[in-house]
């Protein structure tokens, strides 16, 4: 069992293409993300935003704070459609796997 972030490892990364429905990986796996703005975004890296998206030990979906240009320790089982606009800013996820 992952017991900290610490202890887990980016193996393999993912793009999010699509939040016109929640987001969760083809394979089910709960996942980490990245919020990397691109150019022209009103976002910095650093900067804090505020997300949509169910943590696994939470019952539904919650407010996330997000760390803009980072790997976000939240684990999460989905992100809320419409939690992030794509024009401006790109999501990766990393799913969360034992190697």
């Amino acid at each position: 069992m992952i017991n900290t972030f610490e202890s887990v490892k980016v193996l393999k990364v993912g793009k999010v293409d699509s939040l016109a429905t929640n987001f969760k990986p083809a394979s089910g796996k709960s996942f980490h993300i990245l919020i990397a703005p691109k150019a022209g975004s009103e976002l910095a890296p650093g900067d804090v935003v505020v997300i949509s998206a169910k943590p696994v030990k939470n019952d539904s979906a919650v407010e996330v704070p997000i760390v803009v240009g980072d790997w976000n320790p939240t684990l999460l089982e989905f992100i809320t459609a419409g939690a992030v606009d794509l024009t401006t800013d790109d999501i990766f996820y990393s799913e969360v796997d034992t190697y």
